[in-house]
């Protein structure tokens, strides 16, 4: 029932856009083309509403994540993906059937890797402020410190583009930039002996 709801109020909210959109073209078709010959202040006025119109339509409906991808990918070449300063060696008891590491556990914070490293996490927002933002554009660095020396061994860098849909009835799209694996930091950083 509230999937046919939204549905609907899709529907009305293109059909609104959809009838204000051929009003200001024939509108302004018969004020530039058909009138008198001559232009007003009133008609230069009208062209630029209508121009805004159009581009305010264009960046909603695919303009805005087309270009905050591009600035992604840009930035993406500067600073984005996985660097090693130390590899570190470990034995195949510390590793699971599929070959990553089964020490690591989200939950626990900076104490995600035991008690041996300091793992980190820091996100910036380039645009939009939280996760419930139509658009969101952000920056985040992961790091793993070992903890006796507070020593850098690696840092990963992502850049990623959320949401900027016109409407979604499930998750909103995403571009990420490196493209990676779910573990890559951890499966590039650890090796087995």
């Amino acid at each position: 029932m509230v999937i046919k709801m939204i549905g609907l109020l899709v529907l009305m909210i293109f059909g609104i856009w959809l009838l204000i959109t051929v009003y200001l073209c024939k509108f302004s078709y018969r004020r530039l083309f058909v009138g008198e010959g001559s232009i007003k202040k009133s008609d230069v006025l009208l062209f630029f509403v209508v121009a805004a119109w159009f581009l305010a339509s264009a960046w909603y409906f695919g303009g805005a994540k087309i270009y905050y991808d591009w600035r992604i990918s840009d930035l993406c070449e500067v600073d984005g993906g996985v660097n090693i300063h130390k590899n570190i060696y470990l034995p195949k008891n510390k590793f699971n059937r599929w070959g990553q590491i089964n020490f690591y556990n989200p939950t626990q914070g900076e104490g995600s890797l035991g008690d041996e490293y300091i793992y980190t996490r820091d996100v910036f927002y380039i645009f939009g402020t939280n996760e419930d933002d139509w658009l969101v554009a952000k920056k985040t660095i992961h790091k793993v410190f070992l903890k006796e020396e507070n020593d850098l061994l690696a840092e990963q860098v992502l850049y990623i583009r959320s949401g900027g849909d016109f409407f979604s009835f499930g998750t909103n799209s995403a571009f990420f930039c490196p493209k990676i694996k779910s573990m890559s930091l951890f499966d590039s950083l650890f090796l087995t002996n």
